[in-house]
């Protein structure tokens, strides 16, 4: 149980906000031009319109009381429904996908008003939406997405407790029979992908989130060795940070930057 006070809290950003009351707002409007077409004078159309009101009122209450603090024994997600939380040594493995504001499906004017708001951040943190989930050993699970303002920030904050607590076992492993990252089989000398056969390690020359993608290259091809989106690998930048202290794409990263090795 966490009983230390919140080192960090984060609360929804005001663009899904935003985003609702559009919706709502537009609903509401539509509601109002189809009586206005028919000509019809009745009283649901106004029940309905004051329906989307409140049912507006009432989400924007309860988005106003969700928020993710940080702890020192771990993190906790609170909404209007409860809450829940997962210590540090309780977090099994963790799933990360990087997606681009451009690559936003949200269409119309909401789409314009989440992207505006997000692209306020500055950055490569504004203009990229992270997506990271927490799996404890129970299965409960904590998501955490750029709907959080600061989410950058708790991400970096999040996977700087969770990889120092890690590494031991996968370093362990990788002297052993290799340490395992779903599909994925890393060794001191090579990579297994899937059921194909081992890869030297020598023989790669880059590891890295390019888009939404986990990627991994091998000499003298073309085709990435490994495509597949990041999410479906846990512990994704465990592993990438791995293969870089293994001398596969390393580069100088001095903290944990949940962007520091995706290419948008």
């Amino acid at each position: 149980m966490i009983l230390s006070p919140p080192r960090q809290t984060f609360r929804q950003t005001y663009a899904t906000r935003i985003a609702m009351a559009v919706f709502f707002l537009g609903a509401a409007l539509v509601v109002w031009l189809i009586q206005s077409e028919a000509g019809v004078e009745s009283t649901w159309p106004y029940l309905a319109e004051g329906a989307l009101v409140v049912l507006l009122v009432v989400f924007w209450i309860m988005i106003g009381k969700t928020r993710l603090t940080i702890h020192d024994e771990g993190v906790r997600y609170t909404n209007v429904f409860g809450s829940k939380e997962l210590e540090w040594h309780q977090v099994r493995e963790y799933r990360y996908r990087v997606v681009p504001v451009s690559g936003y499906h949200g269409g119309g004017l909401i789409g314009v008003l989440v992207i505006a708001a997000m692209r306020r951040a500055g950055n490569r943190a504004g203009t990229t939406n992270l997506y990271l989930t927490l799996i404890g050993d129970d299965g409960t699970k904590i998501a955490v997405t750029s709907f959080l303002k600061g989410a950058y920030d708790a991400v970096g904050l999040i996977l700087g407790q969770l990889h120092p607590k890690m590494r031991p076992r996968v370093e362990s492993e990788i002297r052993s029979t290799g340490a395992m990252f779903g599909p994925l089989r890393l060794n001191a000398r090579e990579m297994q992908w899937k059921q194909k056969e081992p890869v030297a390690l020598t023989e790669l020359t880059k590891a890295e989130i390019a888009g939404q993608n986990l990627q991994i290259r091998r000499k003298g091809k073309m085709l990435s060795l490994v495509s597949i989106r990041s999410d479906k690998v846990p512990n994704v930048l465990l592993l990438l940070e791995t293969m870089e202290m293994l001398g596969v794409g390393a580069s100088a990263v001095p903290t944990v930057d949940p962007l520091a090795r995706v290419r948008i």
